[in-house]
C-alpha cells in the first residue's frame, strides 16, 4: 500500500508541476472564485484542487510510514520532510498569488515543487529496492 501510494504521489506531483508551468505560461489566474465548474477548470483552479489532494495524500503517506518494516527510518524521515515541504509550498503558493510581481517567491515555489518531486521519487525507489532484496 505504501509503495502504491508513493507511486501515485510521484505521478500527481509531476502532473501538478507540468500543469502549474502550463498555467504560468498562459498567464491564467489560478484563484478560486464563484464560477461554473467548466470555468473553474479552464481558468486553472484544477491546479489548486490537485495540490490539495497531494497535501492530503502526503499526510496519509506520513501515517502509513510508521507501518513500514524494511526502511522505517527513511520512510518516516522522508514523509515528515515531505509534509513540511508541501506546507511550505502551499504557503508560498498563496503568497505568490497575493504578490504577483515578486519572482523570488515564484522561483522558491517552483524549486520546492522540484524538491518535493525528487524526494517522493527517491522514497519510491527506496521502497522498491527494499522489496526486491
Amino acid at each position: 500500500m505504501f509503495r502504491k501510494l508513493t507511486q501515485f504521489c510521484v505521478a500527481l506531483t509531476l502532473l501538478i508541476i507540468v500543469l502549474g508551468s502550463y498555467l504560468r505560461l498562459l498567464g491564467a489566474d489560478p484563484g478560486l472564485s464563484n464560477q461554473t465548474l467548466i470555468d473553474v477548470f479552464n481558468k486553472g483552479s484544477g491546479h489548486i484542487y490537485l495540490t490539495a489532494t497531494l497535501g492530503l495524500l502526503v499526510l496519509l503517506l506520513g501515517l502509513f510510514s510508521w507501518r513500514q518494516h524494511q526502511c522505517r527510518f527513511a520512510a518516516i524521515t522522508a514523509s515528515l520532510t515531505l509534509i513540511v515541504l508541501v506546507g511550505l509550498q502551499a504557503a508560498l503558493g498563496f503568497w505568490a498569488k497575493a504578490i504577483v510581481v515578486m519572482p523570488i517567491v515564484i522561483m522558491a515555489h517552483v524549486i520546492l515543487g522540484m524538491i518535493t518531486f525528487w524526494l517522493l521519487f527517491w522514497l519510491y525507489l527506496r521502497v522498491i529496492r527494499q522489496q526486491l532484496v
